[in-house]
């Protein structure tokens, strides 16, 4: 009779997978539990369905002592720090989405918001150096551009008292 050899699991907890950053993990036998406490702690008190570090311990097996011994670790809070960043990371499409429904319900501020993020719009103020007298190049220009709105402002004004007659 064979017997089935069992398969090696990847996610043991052998040193070779359970990798940090920052702490140096020779001497912690639960490497596994280890990175569960470190994601557990990234997230954000309202998004945790365990809310206690007595919880989280009985539910995963060790003592609130040993949790209390991995936060002093080394570069324990660098390592928070990375998977922080990739919680608050994933969040970033929800909260754009809910710009974007503001923005849709005439919020200006999210609308701004978007059209700087994928719009490109950048707010500045635009200071033009003007000088103290026209030229006379200038002042012909503007005469020309006067008297235009102005014979065009006296037909507009001939036509309506013609259909008003």
């Amino acid at each position: 009779m064979k017997t089935k050899k069992k398969k090696h699991s990847d996610k043991s907890d052998n040193s070779s997978y359970f990798k940090f950053k920052y702490i140096d993990a020779s001497g912690i036998v639960e490497k596994r539990k280890l990175l569960m406490f470190i994601e557990w702690i990234a997230i954000p008190k309202d998004e945790k369905s365990i809310k206690t570090h007595q919880d989280f311990a009985k539910r995963i097996g060790v003592s609130k002592d040993s949790l209390t011994d991995w936060k002093k670790l080394p570069h324990f809070w660098k390592e928070v720090e990375i998977h922080e960043d990739q919680f608050f990371h994933s969040k970033v499409s929800e909260y754009m989405y809910g710009q974007v429904k503001s923005a849709i319900k005439g919020n200006p501020q999210s609308a701004k918001l978007l059209l700087q993020r994928y719009e490109g719009f950048r707010e500045s103020t635009r200071v033009e150096e003007v000088p103290a007298e026209l030229s006379e190049e200038e002042l012909e220009r503007i005469g020309k551009a006067t008297g235009n709105w102005l014979k065009l402002f006296d037909k507009m004004k001939d036509k309506n008292s013609q259909q008003l007659k």
